[in-house]
């Protein structure tokens, strides 16, 4: 079984800090960050003559370069190519031959489900939520762990209200939906949009 690392965005690869004394990377809330899961699409890619790679990925609120070497891409049996979704985990790497921001990939995947790269996101939403920063946000009742296949059907009763109601209101899906997030409720419109299930005009939400 993979283990799970501290997942974190791309934009705040440049908020880690090192600890003076134990030398270890810190992020917010006094984390300690040994290894670190990052993902996005991959925007660049660049196989060394020793058969390493050379990778950049986007997650939208930032970039970060990664290098996969030739045994963990063969092993991992990944294809890396633009436009793939990838989850990397690994450590960080400072050296003034690579970029600032570069990741030393001891795992790595693909992703090519849209349901699989928003589990992704909702599940790093969570650790933030509960880890770096959990006096943001207090926690009055246990969140739901999402599923690909729980999050799908959310997905479709969502789509079903809107079209019953023949749109909807932010409000209202919040009102309707209750036990999930405002970020997660976003992250699931967001998603009816880009299939064209949706489309919004002001704060309402109607159905195509």
């Amino acid at each position: 079984m993979e283990e799970v690392f501290p997942p974190i965005f791309l934009r705040d690869l440049s908020k880690l800090e090192t600890d003076s004394k134990t030398g270890k990377l810190l992020f917010a809330n006094k984390v300690s960050i040994d290894y670190l899961t990052i993902f996005g699409v991959i925007v660049d890619v660049e196989e060394t003559s020793q058969g390493d790679w050379n990778i950049q990925i986007d997650d939208s609120s930032g970039i970060a370069a990664v290098l996969v070497s030739a045994h963990l891409a063969n092993t991992s049996q990944v294809i890396l190519e633009k436009g793939l979704f990838v989850v990397v985990s690994g450590c960080m790497m400072f050296s003034n031959s690579h970029p600032r921001f570069t990741v030393v990939a001891s795992q790595v995947k693909t992703e090519t489900e849209p349901i699989e790269e928003l589990l992704v996101e909702l599940e790093a939403m969570r650790y933030y939520k509960r880890h770096y920063y959990p006096a943001l946000f207090p926690s009055s009742k246990k969140e739901q762990r999402p599923t690909a296949d729980n999050t799908l059907a959310t997905l479709e009763e969502i789509l079903l209200a809107i079209r019953k109601n023949h749109g909807m209101k932010f409000s209202a899906i919040q009102h309707t939906f209750g036990s999930f997030s405002k970020e997660q409720l976003l992250h699931f419109l967001s998603k009816l949009m880009d299939d064209f299930s949706i489309y919004k005009h002001e704060d309402m939400y109607f159905p195509l």
